[in-house]
């Protein structure tokens, strides 16, 4: 190869490594400082989202990694403040997207919520407007638009329980198809009988209580066999119980 073309193509992959690596140490360094300069700081983690906005080469719809979601805007005009406000948080909060340094891309990764859709408004310099990137747009009687991001929904096998629904808490075990399944627990004096759980599909028993606000703790009893709630990652202890899983309803 000439080495003039050699040396030019040495020199544009040396740029390009230099560029990524730049990008990589500033999405490193806002990912760091993230939760003391955020209006609504959340706690980052886990390599794929580092991953995830290191490919950012363009901006589109909202996208899910892990627990999180990323949205991503694209803009030549050098904003001063791009947001978004969630029907979900009554629009009491502005989350703010953050710049990737050398690129005309603004992200913004908030927790998934458990919901099955997502409505938000984005906030440009102090104007309201839908995700442009948002594939169902929503418009409210007052002409105001919503951009609408619907969640898959997740596998009662796979989803963390116990779950608080209006005035019910429902449980959830995955044993063995027809078994005896019972729920013991401080609120119901820890009796082993007197709760059974129905099973609504082969394997699949569920239970639903109205409960007090406070901290309750229970244990599932398959067959005579006592064992903690798998989908609950609460373990407490119990001096006359051995190992029960624990569950915390707040006020409503």
């Amino acid at each position: 190869m000439n080495r003039s073309i050699l040396k030019t193509v040495n020199h544009l992959k040396d740029s390009t490594e230099k560029h990524n690596m730049k990008r990589f140490l500033s999405i490193l360094t806002v990912l760091l400082i993230l939760p003391f300069i955020s209006l609504t700081a959340i706690e980052l983690e886990g390599y794929n989202i580092s991953k995830k906005l290191i490919s950012l080469e363009k901006s589109g719809p909202p996208e899910i990694v892990d627990n999180y979601i990323v949205f991503s805007l694209e803009s030549n005009d050098k904003p001063l403040f791009i947001g978004a406000a969630f029907e979900h948080e009554n629009y009491t909060k502005i989350h703010q997207y953050k710049k990737i340094e050398g690129e005309n891309i603004y992200y913004l990764v908030i927790n998934k919520p458990d919901i099955n859709e997502i409505k938000y408004r984005v906030i440009v310099d102090g104007i309201w407007q839908a995700d442009p990137h948002s594939e169902k747009i929503q418009q409210m009687s007052n002409g105001v638009k919503l951009s609408v991001f619907p969640l898959p929904s997740v596998p009662d096998n796979e989803a963390r329980y116990p779950q608080t629904k209006e005035k019910y808490t429902f449980f959830y075990h995955k044993g063995k198809p027809g078994s005896s399944v019972y729920i013991a627990g401080s609120f119901n004096n820890w009796d082993p009988f007197m709760y059974r759980m129905k099973e609504k599909d082969s394997g699949e028993y569920y239970f639903k209580v109205r409960l007090k606000p406070g901290e309750h703790f229970y244990y599932f009893l398959e067959n005579g066999v006592k064992m903690s709630d798998k989908r609950n990652p609460v373990l407490v202890w119990d001096k006359e119980f051995g190992e029960v899983s624990g569950y915390v309803l707040g006020s409503k």
